[in-house]
C-alpha cells in the first residue's frame, strides 16, 4: 500500500493542528507518517513536513511549540537578530508602499 501524506497551511495553529493529525494518521494506519511513499506540505505543512523527515518525534515539537521561551532563550533571539519580540508588526513593511494605499479594484 501507498501511503502519501499532505499538509496544508495554517499558521502557528496550523502546526498544532497538523501534529494531532498526524498522530492521528498513525494510530489509523499503524505506520509511522515520516515513511510516508510522499509528503508534501505548504505553509505550515511544509514546516511540519520537513520535521518529519529529520525524524524528530512529533510529541517532542508540540512540547517545543508550546514552551514559552525563557529570559535567557528570548535574549539569545535578540541577538541573533530574530526581530523585536514584543511587538513583530512593526518589523512588517508591505513591498510596495504605493500599492498597498491604494483601495482595491474590483473585478468583473
Amino acid at each position: 500500500m501507498s501511503v502519501g501524506l499532505v499538509l496544508g497551511a495554517g499558521g502557528p495553529l496550523g502546526w498544532a493542528y497538523h501534529l494531532g493529525a498526524i498522530q492521528g494518521v498513525r494510530d489509523a494506519i499503524d505506520r509511522e507518517p515520516a515513511n510516508a511513499d510522499r509528503i508534501v506540505g505548504s505553509s505550515a505543512g511544509a514546516a511540519i513536513a520537513a520535521i518529519l523527515l529529520t525524524g524528530t518525534p512529533t510529541e517532542e515539537v508540540l512540547q517545543l511549540i508550546t514552551t514559552r521561551p525563557t529570559g535567557e532563550d528570548q535574549e539569545r533571539m535578540r541577538e541573533a537578530g530574530a526581530g523585536v519580540l514584543g511587538s513583530p508588526l512593526k518589523e512588517l513593511r508591505p513591498v510596495a508602499p504605493a500599492l498597498y494605499a491604494r483601495p482595491p479594484r474590483s473585478v468583473r
